[in-house]
């Protein structure tokens, strides 16, 4: 008879099984030469360890922001439990295209280097960032495009959640 052995998984990996991971993601299409847009994530009575993603068509800035005001929350985008199936509901809300009065302090700046010259496509200018959410606090996802020319945008944002 075959001894045991243990089986070791990463911790994002143990909290898809437990059923606390979830995942958005939405797609801006046609987003003009200059303009930006918005996700806003808030954590209500749980902590967010959060991966943000973003892939663009063309050369565009990743930016974060804490402490910012709004005036509209924006849509709301459904999050999904990374388990089919599983009732587990998600213990934060996300918003894109708020309304924002001041954007705050940013965090956080990146560029997504993605495509040069007018005719390349670009590609996925994968840009991550890691981020935990602790409750009751919020956080701004801002893309902006500056590759001359009008691109899609994704956004994606996988995360656990857990008490603190």
């Amino acid at each position: 008879m075959p001894k045991p052995t243990a089986i070791m998984i990463d911790l994002e990996h143990q909290k898809i099984h437990e059923g606390n991971s979830f995942v958005i993601n939405k797609l801006f299409s046609g987003v003009a030469d200059g303009d930006s847009v918005y996700v806003r994530f808030k954590a209500i009575s749980q902590s967010m360890h959060i991966i943000f993603k973003a892939e663009v068509e063309g050369k565009a800035f990743l930016k974060t922001y804490e402490g910012t005001t709004y005036t509209d929350d924006g849509t709301i985008v459904t999050p999904f439990n990374r388990i089919v199936g599983d009732g587990n509901v998600v213990d934060a809300e996300i918003y894109h295209t708020p309304t924002i009065n001041t954007l705050g302090t940013q965090r956080g700046d990146r560029l997504i280097p993605a495509g040069t010259g007018g005719t390349a496509t670009g590609g996925s200018g994968g840009s991550r960032i890691e981020s935990v959410i602790l409750p009751g606090n919020e956080l701004l996802l801002e893309v902006q495009n500056v590759s001359t020319k009008t691109r899609d945008i994704d956004i994606i944002a996988d995360w656990y959640q857990v008490k603190r």
